[in-house]
């Protein structure tokens, strides 16, 4: 029988097109759950009207179904709760800049911007 970290593995093998990270890594996996030969996959996107999320879905359905011992896959859309980047793995993370505490920030400080200035 599958398992659900099996299904995560390869679920993970696929990409967003535009990061190049998996899909588990970037933490769009919502739901997933293994009935014998049945696998079910909830997924968000990391906007609501994400160009890419067809084909997404197809790629993860694709994947699933080259599983040895699974029959059928149901892929859909789950944006109840919104991504957000706490959501990602570390490794994700750190290959965005989204994890400061790994990132050697050194003494830098943000300049000041003064607003409403007449800048002649």
């Amino acid at each position: 029988m599958v398992t659900e970290e099996e299904v995560l593995e390869l679920l993970n093998e696929t990409a967003d097109p535009e990061l190049g990270i998996g899909i588990v890594d970037l933490g769009l996996i919502a739901e997933c759950n293994v009935s014998g030969d049945y696998v079910t996959v909830a997924m968000r996107t990391t906007t609501p009207r994400c160009p890419f999320q067809p084909f997404i879905m197809m790629e993860a359905h694709r994947k699933l179904l080259q599983l040895d011992g699974i029959k059928g896959v149901e892929v859909e859309i789950d944006n109840e709760v919104p991504w957000r980047p706490d959501m990602m793995s570390d490794s994700a993370k750190d290959r965005l800049g989204f994890n400061p505490t790994r990132l050697d920030m050194g003494t830098q400080q943000v300049p000041e911007i003064q607003v409403g200035v007449d800048r002649q």
